[in-house]
């Protein structure tokens, strides 16, 4: 048996061992009320104390049910109450009369009269005063209940403004809760959720701007108003017409493709779309020139260089020292190209020579500051500077106008203040 169970056992057993010491004080009470009233006809007779103080009280003292049966606690914090009213009624419905003092003949009578004895002439109720006593009646009982018996408390839900509530005996529990609120939407402000309760303004509406398929629509919730809207056009194109960019809907016609002719670098292309088709037409090259390098005859773009003006002048002077000192400067400026490179960088020492501005002998020129590179006596040049040299000498010169050439393989860039001629062994050279 479990502790619930043992618990409700003992509490009616309580119960009916009170009820049992309740019906027992009753039966003695209404002895006691007979023997007085039998007592009292023949003459005064003392109550026992024992019996209580008379007819239509309450309890007996030292055993009243009230206190017998009052709150009782008990296992597991539940209450118990009893409360047990027990009224009695005399054989007329009154209380029995007080006793008197047997030397009172009669204070409710007149002086001289007696009253006669039982069983007088007349016989009982005649020649007298006195109505003679009604019949007994049973006693009368009365239990003034509730009685509060042992329960487990049977609790409401607390709300977010009032406690848990017994429904058993009413008594207030645990609470009120807090509000359990759920997030405000477009036209509905913060609310909670259990008693609904709400707080703040709602959100409002996010509108979405109409289309062509949808009115103005609400991004959170999705209601709509007004009408709907226009299409959203896209241009035509070449291989497509006016489309809706919205609901893909199309009016009119592609626009087609506007061919350009093919170029000479260029095949036919459209000019909307850039869509191209077929091959470039090539260049029409015309020769390069002394004065001007290859051009398309087309398109009038231009290939490499000019061509080398060569010239024959009147050979020069020179001692065998400056043959050697020409031909080292070939070898250290183009000794590893070709021989018409080594051909112009001597051609541009010549004609410096030639011209009035750079010195009038071959030591002068190379060795003018600033203008070729020194240490030219550890250089040990080739045969084949040696021939170019004397070549040079003699007054056959690679071009008539380059006066300065640099490595092509820098990136300085001399357009500025140069005017370019043509690269040639791996320098450009320049007039």
């Amino acid at each position: 048996m479990n502790g619930k169970g043992y618990t409700n056992e003992r509490e009616s057993a309580r119960v009916r061992f009170l009820m049992t010491v309740i019906c027992i004080i009753a039966v003695v009470m209404v002895i006691v009320y007979f023997t007085g009233s039998l007592l009292g006809k023949e003459g005064p007779v003392e109550e026992p104390e024992a019996a209580g103080t008379g007819a239509g009280t309450e309890s007996v003292p030292g055993t009243d049910p009230a206190e017998s049966a009052g709150s009782t606690e008990t296992e597991g914090g539940t209450d118990t109450e009893f409360k047990v009213h027990i009224s009695f009624s005399g054989p007329s419905g009154a209380p029995p009369p007080e006793s008197a003092d047997p030397s009172d003949t009669g204070s409710s009578a007149d002086p001289g009269t007696t009253a006669p004895a039982p069983g007088g002439e007349g016989g009982i109720g005649t020649g007298t005063d006195r109505e003679p006593p009604e019949p007994s009646k049973p006693p009368e009982f009365q239990f003034d209940y509730p009685i509060m018996a042992p329960h487990e408390h049977r609790w409401t839900a607390p709300t977010c403004t009032s406690r848990a509530i017994c429904t058993v005996c009413g008594i207030a529990g645990a609470g009120p809760i807090e509000h359990e609120w759920m997030a405000a939407t477009c036209t509905v402000p913060k609310t909670c959720k259990n008693c609904g309760a709400t707080e703040g303004e709602p959100a409002g509406h996010d509108w979405l701007a109409a289309t062509c398929l949808r009115p103005e629509t609400c991004s959170v919730c999705g209601e709509e108003r007004g009408e709907i809207g226009d299409h959203s056009w896209m241009e035509a194109t070449c291989t497509a017409p006016m489309t809706c960019t919205v609901c893909g809907e199309t009016s009119g016609d592609a626009l087609g493709h506007w061919w350009l002719a093919a170029t000479c670098s260029e095949p036919e292309t459209c000019g909307r779309c850039g869509l191209t088709q077929g091959e470039p037409n090539g260049h029409n090259w015309l020769p390069a020139t002394t004065t001007s390098p290859a051009v398309c005859a087309n398109c009038g773009a231009v290939y490499g260089d000019r061509l080398p003006n060569r010239v024959t002048v009147a050979p020069f002077s020179y001692t065998e020292d400056e043959l050697h000192l020409l031909a080292r400067l070939i070898c250290r400026e183009a000794g590893y190209g070709s021989e018409d490179g080594m051909r112009a960088v001597a051609t541009v020492v010549m004609n410096r020579v030639r011209s009035p501005y750079f010195g009038t002998t071959i030591t002068e020129v190379i060795n003018a500051p600033g203008q070729f590179p020194g240490g030219l006596d550890g250089v040990n040049a080739s045969e084949i500077c040696y021939t170019i040299a004397r070549e040079v000498l003699a007054g056959n010169l690679y071009d008539s106008e380059i006066l300065y050439f640099k490595s092509a393989s820098t990136g300085i860039d001399w357009g500025p203040y140069r005017n370019y001629c043509f690269c040639v062994g791996g320098n450009n050279f320049y007039t």
